[in-house]
């Protein structure tokens, strides 16, 4: 028996596309890095229930994209200019991610051209922008690691046959915090 299959929702794209950039004032180097990501929606069932590409973004395509961007474009710019290339979509959702990069120090000098990742923190953008609708934009942070080792009392709450730990009034706290905005 042949049941009729449909799908309700789907989306293609290309995830994790290292973006660096560097830039030079004389001796001197300054670097950013993002990994970006690229959602794409579109009426492209025919690809999945027939295995048919035609019409189909390939995600060759939208990393070379990505790479065409100027850094100073990244979020809304990078969704309207997909979304404006590849006609067939109808919706597009980027993400970028900058790591925390810091200027090294040799013999208590900043060095000209050297860096390592600091923080824990990644910075976030997400853009989304659908047909005739105006880029709906969010960005925070995820990854941010904070501790506290005294003074992190947690008392007073509901006891039952499952809870197993005391009220305490003194105790050590880690956990990791997102936030977007």
């Amino acid at each position: 028996m042949d049941v009729p299959v449909s799908l309700e929702h789907q989306v293609h794209g290309k995830e994790r596309v290292r973006v660096a950039r560097v830039w030079r004032e004389g001796t001197v180097h300054h670097f950013v890095e993002w990994m970006v990501g690229v959602v794409l929606e579109s009426d492209m069932e025919h690809a999945y229930l027939n295995g048919d590409n035609t019409g189909m973004t390939a995600t060759d395509t939208m990393k070379n994209t990505l790479f065409e961007s100027s850094p100073l474009k990244y979020g809304s710019g990078l969704a309207v200019t997909v979304t404006w290339l590849l006609l067939q979509v109808t919706g597009t959702k980027i993400t970028v991610q900058q790591s925390p990069w810091e200027r090294v120090c040799v013999q208590g000098e900043a060095h000209c051209h050297g860096f390592a990742q600091s923080g824990s923190e990644t910075r976030v953008a997400e853009v989304y922008l659908a047909d005739g609708r105006k880029p709906v934009v969010c960005s925070g942070f995820s990854g941010h690691k904070v501790l506290k080792t005294t003074q992190s009392g947690y008392e007073g709450y509901i006891h039952d046959q499952y809870t197993s730990l005391p009220d305490t009034r003194e105790r050590m706290v880690a956990t990791s915090v997102d936030a977007k905005w």
